[in-house]
C-alpha cells in the first residue's frame, strides 16, 4: 500500500516589470488537491478569472464536497460561466489558464486548459506531463514546426484554450501513476518562459523540496522574468 502523506510548497510572484500579480494558486495536501491558474496577460481583470477559478476548487473542500475528477471538473466550468458573464459586463475579453493536479489512491489526475504546467521529476529526470494550448504547439502536432522551435515561435504566446474564452470549455485530462519518491512541479508560464529545463533539474537536484518553490522563483526573477510566476512542488513522504 502506498503512503498517503502528501506536502506541498508555493509561491507566487508578479515578475520584474508587471504592477499586478494576476496569478493564483490552491495548495491543499491533505486533500490532495492543487492548482494554478494564470489570469490572461493584457486582457482585463485578469487576477480576478484566476482567483474565481482557485476560489470554486476550494469551496469543494470547504463544503465537504466528495473530491473527484467529475466535481473537480465541474467547479472549474461554473468559473468558465462566470468568467464569460464578467466578459459581458465589461465588455473586454477576461480569461486564465488553469492547470490541477489531483492524487487519487495510486494515480495522479491532471486536467487543464492552456499553458500552464505539470512536470514531474523522478529519478534526476523531468518530464513535463501537460501539453500547452497555443498555436505553437497545434502546428507541432501538424508537423508544420520543429518542437526545437515552439517556445521562440510567436503562436507560442497564441493560447487557444483557457477559462472564459469559449462557452464550452474543453478541459484536458490525463491520468499517471506515481511512485513515492516522485515529485510534480506545478507552473505558470513565467517560469518556464525563462528557465529551460536542465536549470530546473539542476535547482531541484540541490534544493530542498520545502524551499524549492521559493528557489524557483527566485532563479527565474535573477533571468529578468517579465511575467507573473507561481510554482507549487508536491512530494510524497512516507507516513509512520
Amino acid at each position: 500500500m502506498k503512503p498517503l502523506a502528501w506536502t506541498s510548497t508555493a509561491a507566487s510572484h508578479r515578475g520584474s516589470i508587471r504592477a499586478v500579480n494576476e496569478d493564483a494558486f490552491l495548495s491543499e495536501p491533505n486533500a490532495r488537491l492543487w492548482c494554478v491558474a494564470d489570469g490572461m496577460g493584457g486582457h482585463s481583470k485578469g487576477d480576478v478569472a484566476s482567483a474565481l477559478i482557485v476560489e470554486k476548487l476550494a469551496s469543494i473542500i470547504h463544503n465537504q464536497r466528495s473530491l473527484s475528477v467529475a466535481s473537480i471538473t465541474s467547479a472549474i466550468q461554473e468559473a468558465n460561466t462566470e468568467v464569460i458573464e464578467l466578459s459581458k459586463q465589461l465588455k473586454e475579453k477576461v480569461g486564465s489558464t488553469v492547470v490541477v493536479l489531483f492524487i487519487e489512491d495510486d494515480c495522479a489526475h491532471i486536467l487543464w486548459a492552456g499553458d500552464s504546467r505539470v512536470y514531474r521529476y523522478s529519478n534526476g529526470a523531468l518530464e513535463c506531463l501537460t501539453r500547452d494550448h497555443n498555436q505553437a504547439e497545434e502546428l507541432v502536432a501538424h508537423g508544420l514546426l520543429a518542437r526545437s522551435k515552439a517556445n521562440s515561435h510567436p503562436g507560442s504566446r497564441l493560447i487557444t484554450r483557457a477559462v472564459g474564452t469559449n462557452a464550452s470549455l474543453q478541459l484536458e485530462h490525463i491520468t499517471v501513476d506515481w511512485h513515492n519518491t516522485d515529485q510534480f512541479i506545478l507552473t505558470s508560464d513565467g517560469l518556464n518562459d525563462v528557465m529551460e529545463d536542465p536549470s530546473i533539474v539542476f535547482e531541484l537536484a540541490n534544493t530542498a523540496s520545502d524551499t524549492i518553490s521559493d528557489r524557483l522563483i527566485e532563479n527565474a526573477l535573477n533571468r529578468w522574468a517579465l511575467d507573473n510566476i507561481s510554482v507549487i512542488n508536491v512530494c510524497c513522504t512516507p507516513e509512520n
